[in-house]
């Protein structure tokens, strides 16, 4: 017996300094392990943590409040935890606890919570406001389809109607829509401010208005990403997307009603990018019908759009803010702006489509400085009572596909000195105050035409070797003309050019189907032409049609004998109101100056 005791006796030592593995280890008071953890929520749910290299985790479905959990743990035998989990109610938040063994050594546990997503398949539709109240129990995050709040039609009584969306304010992903209708009789969507993330975002289509409560706001402050902004409505006073980065589609907004718009941190879109203030379906441009109250517009992140960027009738818009903007490869139109004063793209390089920039009749500057390519470019303001703009920045400009027009414009100086290449037409017309006018690079010319300058003394297209027709008009200050290479155009029409001394065109063989110079604009004027002869022409030997009038001191046309020896059709030959007068009979009898 005394054997058995001494045997029990040394067991009960061992055992008194074993640690937490009795198993594998003796007890020397080093271990410092919590050994389990779990918190229980206040409606009674019990979730247990895992715990691995100094990590405490506890997972939970998305939207499960820990506020007030009761906490239950295990530590190694004779091991104290500060602070004292206990004493801890915002079990949401992370933590960090001091594990302390018997003989003083520590281990540190960092504490947090991690939220699973719920995921709701299909499409919601919403038409009650008990409807979305009791969404809110699901803890829904996700939902693989459409939202729809509001019904088709406008609910039978006060109590389906739904006022606000608060009860949809876990939601964090729609993969389809958001689509509101205007049954829904909120004045925000405030409910919606943690979403993320969804296909679309619909309040009307771009053939459809919808028709919310006065004075909406439609704000969605963490949405980062879209397929689509489609907002077409004349209720709506604010639109705010303040994280979003990405379009995937189409950026649209129609609204008369619209006083700001806000999408600071949007990088680019893979579509258009539309800011329309006249009223949807509407074909007037009567202050009634578009937007007077939107005044300032900026995207001071947007770096490229895929397809078109426009914003038009917006009468009180003073400010547009691209500054990042490099590309645009649809078309750039900013039309009917009628409170901006100036207009820069520092940073635009080029545009895909049309660059249309017109009747923003107070507009000063326009500037693009790094503006290399366009398919086409149109600088106007409504008309020849609006001259306003006295400043165009185009200094890198050396690629236009199609027209490059400008009117109305109040400068003194216009110079393109890089424009090597215009495809189609180059159309400069009314600048009561324009004196130089350079196009010292320009080699390539579809079509030119100047008209109503009154006091630019030259002009220089000395790289033109050919080009679809000329035509210049009411260029009363004109003394030279120089296009020294230029061998044919498809017509050459030259009128009311009354103080022209000069026009060097040395190699000019074809004007195509028709030759035209007219010394003033009509028998009235034809006095003030000092035109005498026409030896400029002398190596022009081709085109369907020759006019020659109003030329009060012409008496010399040897300079046209060689195109007048082509001519067969005496009814091609319209030559009247100048000093001489020949026939084409004259012309092939070598009657070329006036006896």
């Amino acid at each position: 017996m005394k054997k058995i005791f001494n045997i029990m006796f040394l067991c009960a030592v061992v055992s008194l300094f074993a640690g937490c593995d009795k198993e594998e280890s003796p007890f020397e008071g080093s271990d410092a392990h919590i050994l389990s953890f779990s918190l229980t929520t206040t409606d009674g749910v019990k979730y247990s943590a895992s715990i691995d290299a100094g990590n405490i985790l506890v997972t939970v479905p998305s939207g499960t409040s820990l506020s007030g959990a009761s906490v239950e743990y295990d530590l190694c035998e004779n091991a104290s935890i500060n602070p004292d989990p206990a004493s801890i109610s915002d079990w949401g938040n992370d933590h960090l606890f001091r594990v302390e063994a018997y003989d003083g050594s520590y281990e540190s546990y960092r504490y947090s919570v991690e939220y699973t997503e719920n995921i709701e398949s299909g499409t919601l539709l919403f038409t009650t406001q008990e409807e979305v109240d009791a969404f809110a129990s699901s803890g829904t995050t996700t939902v693989s389809g459409s939202v729809i709040i509001g019904a088709e039609k406008e609910p039978s009584s006060q109590y389906d109607t739904i006022k606000n969306v608060d009860g949809l304010a876990s939601l964090k992903e729609i993969g389809v829509n958001l689509v509101i209708r205007d049954t829904y009789k909120g004045s925000n969507i405030d409910g919606l401010a943690n979403l993320e993330k969804a296909g679309g975002i619909y309040a009307g289509r771009e053939d459809e208005k919808c028709a919310l409560e006065g004075g909406f706001s439609l704000s969605l402050p963490k949405l980062a990403s879209a397929t689509d902004i489609i907002i077409v409505s004349d209720s709506i006073a604010r639109i705010s997307f303040p994280s979003l980065a990405t379009v995937n589609n189409k950026f649209y907004v129609n609204s008369k009603s619209v006083e700001e718009i806000e999408a600071g941190a949007l990088q680019e879109c893979l579509g258009d990018v539309t800011i329309e203030g006249k009223s949807q379906g509407s074909s007037s441009n009567s202050g009634t019908s578009v937007n007077q109250k939107l005044t300032e517009l900026s995207f001071p992140a947007l770096k490229t759009v895929y397809g078109n960027l426009s914003v038009n009738n917006i009468w009180s818009l003073s400010n547009a803010d691209f500054p990042l903007l490099s590309e645009v490869k649809g078309s750039l139109s900013l039309t009917y702006l009628y409170g901006l004063k100036e207009l820069e793209l520092p940073s635009l390089q080029m545009t895909g489509g049309d660059m249309k920039i017109t009747s923003n009749d107070a507009m000063t500057l326009f500037s693009a400085p790094s503006l290399e390519r366009a398919e086409s470019v149109s600088l106007a303001s409504s008309g020849s009572t609006s001259i306003n703009l006295a400043n165009i920045a185009l200094g890198s400009l050396e690629e236009v596909n199609g027209n490059f027009s400008i009117k109305y414009g109040s400068m003194e100086n216009l110079s393109f000195p890089k424009l090597r290449k215009i495809a189609g037409k180059l159309e400069l017309s009314t600048f009561y105050f324009l004196e130089t006018l350079s196009f010292g690079s320009l080699e390539e010319c579809g079509e030119l035409s100047i008209t109503s300058i009154a006091n630019v003394r030259e002009l220089d297209f000395s790289k033109v070797v050919q080009t679809g027709a000329i035509a210049l008009s009411n260029l009363t200050a004109l003394t030279t003309f120089e296009a020294p290479v230029l061998r044919c155009t498809g017509s050459f029409s030259m009128s009311n050019l009354q103080k022209i001394e000069n026009i060097n065109v040395p190699f000019f063989e074809s004007a195509g189907t028709l030759f035209k110079f007219y010394g003033g604009s009509s028998s009235s004027t034809a006095s003030r032409s000092a035109v005498t002869k026409l030896d400029w022409f002398a190596s022009l030997k081709k085109a369907d049609r020759v006019e020659v009038r109003y030329c009060g001191n012409l008496t010399d046309f040897i300079g046209l004998s060689s195109l007048a020896d082509n001519l067969s059709d005496e009814s091609a030959w319209a030559v009247s109101g100048n000093r001489y007068n020949p026939t084409l009979a004259d012309m092939k009898n070598g009657k070329y100056t006036m006896q």
